[in-house]
């Protein structure tokens, strides 16, 4: 893992315009030294990077001279049709540059995912992919095609990291994903969900140690559990309620919205120790 992963994770982050919750960075980071014990090895990659918050996360868990490339529409955004995120490729190289990444190591591509083959990822990235993230297009079509690429992409022991099935502004990705496991072999098998995303590897034994380790090395949250998931049992780890603190910070960054009405939301919280319904 490189320099810059502690205080990105910590902070940095924060200051690259994006989704990106402090449960998907332990995820993501706890499954990247998993890999290293393991001696899964080789490039990482991101289809849909927006200004970069994930994929500088991808790109500080590698190790020197593992490649990390990222594709995205950028300035092609008449072809994204549902208008998921927003690449821009100056604001996210400059992203890159800011938090310490190695940029003679990175690959920057304008593509649709739509025209990518497992052939064309394996080639640019220089070898098969240990982390793939999906969080390009998110229709049912985009979301099937791409995780169908990723399960031919990815390397023995590769995780492909799973954005917005939960995010019920987005059901094109739950019904594209649900259409993928429905498929009499997936290949690929879930193993955990938390922080709006859902990480998958490509066998069942791979799948049960990372499952294992999460359960065991991420502490900071006391609501873990497993459930069910496709007919695979996965680790869960919720997101926290809110706290008074996290709404006011909210409160600071969204001022429009909490003028018409999210201050509510802050007393009834601060009063009762709730949100309202």
């Amino acid at each position: 893992m490189r320099g810059g992963l502690e205080r990105y994770s910590a902070s940095g982050h924060k200051k690259v315009q994006g989704w990106l919750t402090g449960i998907a960075i332990d995820l993501v980071r706890k499954v990247g030294a998993a890999q290293e014990k393991r001696g899964v090895t080789g490039p990482v990659c991101e289809i849909g990077v927006h200004h970069g918050r994930l994929f500088i996360l991808l790109h500080l868990v590698t190790r020197p001279g593992e490649t990390s490339v990222a594709w995205d529409l950028f300035e092609r955004q008449q072809e994204n049709l549902d208008r998921s995120g927003a690449g821009n490729e100056p604001v996210f190289r400059r992203n890159l540059v800011a938090h310490g990444c190695a940029v003679d190591e990175i690959r920057v591509e304008t593509a649709n995912s739509l025209d990518l083959t497992p052939e064309a990822i394996v080639a640019t990235c220089g070898g098969k992919p240990r982390l793939f993230s999906v969080d390009g297009g998110h229709s049912a079509e985009n979301t099937l095609h791409d995780l169908r690429l990723a399960r031919a992409s990815i390397c023995d022991g590769g995780v492909v990291i799973l954005d917005d099935f939960f995010n019920e502004s987005w059901p094109g990705v739950a019904e594209g994903t649900a259409k993928f496991f429905a498929g009499a072999d997936s290949g690929l098998v879930p193993f955990a969900i938390g922080g709006n995303k859902v990480l998958v590897t490509n066998n069942e034994a791979h799948a049960a140690s990372y499952r294992a380790t999460l359960a065991r090395e991420i502490t900071r949250y006391g609501s873990k559990k497993t459930s069910q998931f496709f007919g695979h049992e996965v680790l869960v780890v919720p997101t926290p309620p809110p706290t008074l603190r996290r709404l006011l910070a909210a409160k600071l960054r969204l001022q429009p919205y909490f003028a018409i009405g999210g201050i509510a939301l802050i007393d009834n919280f601060a009063a009762h120790g709730q949100l309202l319904p």
